[in-house]
């Protein structure tokens, strides 16, 4: 009811805050639905990351297998949190650079659930063990076909929203939202179409598979971060970017690059397709040091609001990350690093960058910029959203750095042919239990995460109670005479 009647008093100024409530029903149900499959994602990562030191646990059970805990965990982290926040941050970075409220609020909500139900189904099929076999694209057809049409509904409101703007030009920001919504619907239906409804065959799966996994990540979470940096950064630091030629030069690269990756050079196809992927890998660090010269050196203002500083550390860990991942991409591409670390847990380690560092810093960083003004915030809300930041980072540091060094452990002893396949996984077994304390970490960061949202969605819904004319405290009363 107050988000129909949010969208109808048009008059009104169309400050930030007056934009932000008028979709407090889609930013809700959105980071509400992204919290939870956080949530259960972190368990199941936790899980399966015990049973690589601990084969024995739930091993008679074989719903609790590793490779169904980690599939089911890769797919509620990348759908049911990444792209599920991300349409939240799409839907507030088209309204407040748009100017405009958003459209269809009521809908997105609703459109939310069908979402989370393909989420539901995809998570159910893989513990099933009706699983696709293409890990990072674990989700059965069913649940995949449904997914991609609820993704497809929920992006109208979003562009219902861009539509009606009142601020013509469009932000950087805007560039890499629109991409990013385009990119996704690209790669998933065609990893769709190629892997699932007509598969091809023999080597071109594995080749159709990276570029699936790769795309998902650099051409449609990593744009919508860097649209985040791009307006967070200077909006909290009262600054302007210095160029919108650079911003543009950071768009085209990501377009034209990010595409091109996840095919690894031995691949035996035409010697022209690894090498070009691996230097399309290699040269992604020029739009990300693009996005580096749009917003070096400004510091977000430190004010007395706790949630503008957390969501100002959010976002300055994101640009961090991504600076680290970008310098890091760009080595692990040159053939003699590439040989070490090739199907070691590096790549898990620049996922784990990716995907939380990059992806969840930003998101995270949107998030409480958003949810914080739905409802009055309180000292303890301030509390565990600073504790979540410092739990986050902890985590995030902890993960990547563990796999890193098991990779580099794995892939020395991979390269010593006395050593099996086995044995060189076991020398890496120290690090897999400190990845695990970095799970554990996380999970609970992402349960202080999930608290707050809550926590925020009932302040909200009993602020809007008292002020109901009909149901709330004060509704008055009429007696027939």
């Amino acid at each position: 009811m107050s988000d129909l009647m949010s969208q109808s008093s048009d008059n009104e100024p169309c400050t930030s805050d007056v934009i932000t409530r008028s979709g407090k029903l889609a930013f809700l149900g959105l980071f509400g639905g992204a919290g939870f499959w956080l949530v259960f994602a972190g368990l199941f990562s936790l899980v399966a990351s015990v049973k690589m030191h601990s084969p024995t646990l739930l091993a008679d059970c074989s719903w609790m297998s590793y490779g169904r805990l980690k599939g089911a965990a890769n797919g509620m982290l990348m759908f049911g949190f990444g792209t599920q926040a991300a349409i939240a941050v799409s839907l507030w970075l088209v309204a407040i650079l748009g100017q405009t409220k958003v459209r269809l609020s009521a809908l997105t909500l609703g459109l939310s659930k069908l979402y989370n139900l393909a989420i539901v189904i995809g998570v159910v099929g893989i513990m099933y063990g009706d699983t696709s076999g293409f890990v990072g694209f674990e989700f059965p057809r069913y649940a995949s076909g449904l997914l991609l049409f609820a993704f497809i509904a929920l992006a109208l409101p979003v562009f219902i929203t861009l539509h009606n703007r009142t601020e013509r030009q469009l932000y950087p920001s805007l560039w890499f939202v629109i991409g990013g919504m385009l990119w996704f619907a690209w790669v998933y239906s065609t990893g769709i179409l190629l892997l699932q409804v007509f598969p091809v065959r023999g080597i071109l799966s594995a080749a159709v598979h990276g570029w699936v996994v790769n795309g998902l990540t650099m051409v449609w979470l990593l744009p919508i971060s860097v649209a985040v940096i791009l307006y967070l950064i200077p909006k909290l630091a009262n600054a302007a970017i210095p160029s919108r030629l650079t911003a543009v030069l950071a768009f085209w690269g990501i377009a034209f690059l990010a595409p091109w990756g996840g095919i690894a050079a031995g691949t035996p196809l035409p010697s022209w397709v690894g090498a070009i992927s691996t230097a399309a890998s290699a040269l992604i660090l020029v739009p990300i040091l693009c996005v580096y010269y749009s917003v070096a050196g400004m510091k977000p203002v430190r004010g007395n609001n706790p949630i503008d500083r957390t969501s100002g550390r959010f976002v300055d860990f994101s640009f961090l990350c991504l600076l680290i991942f970008g310098v890091f991409t760009a080595i692990n591409s040159f053939a003699v690093v590439s040989a070490i670390t090739e199907f070691t847990y590096v790549v898990d380690a620049l996922r784990v960058l990716a995907v939380y560092g990059v992806a969840g810093s930003a998101l995270f960083a949107v998030a409480y910029q958003v949810i914080s003004k739905q409802a009055p915030n309180c000292d303890m809300c301030a509390r565990f959203a600073g504790m979540h930041f410092q739990l986050f980072r902890l985590g995030v540091v902890i993960s990547v750095v563990s796999f890193a060094f098991a990779g580099l452990k794995q892939g020395r002893a991979l390269a010593n042919p006395d050593l099996s396949f086995a044995d060189s996984t076991a020398s890496a077994n120290i690090m897999f239990k400190f990845s695990t304390i970095g799970e554990l970490i996380l999970l609970i960061a992402a349960l202080l995460f999930m608290t707050y949202v809550v926590g925020m969605t009932v302040r909200s819904l009993m602020a809007d109670w008292k002020t109901c004319d009909w149901c709330g405290p004060n509704a008055k009363v009429e007696v027939a005479s």
